[in-house]
């Protein structure tokens, strides 16, 4: 477990802080598809209970099972919330085919390090992992995390997948997903930059991507994983930069 959240550590990047990323509301695009039921079987949906209008789920985020108890995703899916108002539905692409299960902890990168006694080499990381009180069943495989390098993934096509809020604000029961390009550093500062009208940074862990046709990722979105050959190379984040309006086609995806 130890060794899993230190390697995480590597696959989340940021823009500096001026940078103004937005995590969009709509996993939206001309290559956006329904995924098969059983596609990506270690994609989970975090769901976020509330009781409104008659209604009793809300949801927050994605993750992925990095273990039959272990399910990796972004910290800021997990902070201020109570245990007690998340489950996790895992076992099928359609929500309403899935099993419920319930967490028995959560922490972040960044508790870890200080529990471990190891520096922060970054001051944010969005890394969370959430235990479930129960092991998945043994038919269910969780998803490998890849050994590899930001550079080497440039022009590779890698996947992203989601359950995010599409256009008219509802959630689809089944998970979307889309393959968009791993891109240089450079190419996505100068076209964040032509965007924003400024100068924007990115870290150097940030690996970005985008897609033609468009692909926008979204705040339900976050927490999923990057998938590279069915790997897991990243965590999703959401776009930048952030502008005025909440849609631009020509916004690149952070991860």
């Amino acid at each position: 477990m130890r060794f899993v959240i230190y390697l995480l550590s590597g696959f989340y990047g940021i823009f500096c802080m001026w940078c103004n990323f937005a995590t969009v509301e709509a996993l939206i695009g001309e290559n956006v598809r329904s995924a098969g039921e059983s596609e990506f079987p270690f994609i989970v949906a975090i769901i976020k209970t509330i009781y409104e209008n008659n209604m009793q789920r809300n949801y927050k985020c994605a993750g992925t099972l990095i273990s039959r108890k272990d399910v990796l995703t972004s910290e800021h899916c997990l902070t201020s919330e109570y245990l007690a108002r998340i489950h996790v539905l895992v076992g099928s692409s359609y929500l309403n085919r899935t099993v419920r299960h319930y967490p028995l902890w959560w922490t972040t990168y960044d508790q870890w390090a200080v529990y471990s006694f190891r520096d922060l080499e970054f001051p944010t990381n969005d890394i969370g992992i959430l235990n479930l009180l129960e092991h998945v069943p043994d038919s269910l495989q969780p998803a490998h995390i890849a050994i590899c390098t930001i550079t080497s993934l440039y022009g590779a096509e890698v996947q992203v997948s989601g359950w995010g809020y599409i256009r008219n604000r509802e959630s689809p029961n089944i998970l979307q997903t889309a393959t968009v390009t791993a891109t240089k550093k450079e190419i996505c500062e100068l076209r964040a930059s032509r965007i924003a009208g400024q100068n924007l940074v990115m870290d150097e862990r940030t690996i970005c991507s985008i897609s033609n046709p468009y692909v926008l990722l979204t705040n339900g979105d976050s927490g999923g994983p990057l998938l590279h050959m069915n790997l897991i190379v990243g965590v999703n984040h959401g776009v930048s930069p952030l502008l005025s309006n909440d849609f631009n086609s020509e916004e690149i995806l952070w991860h």
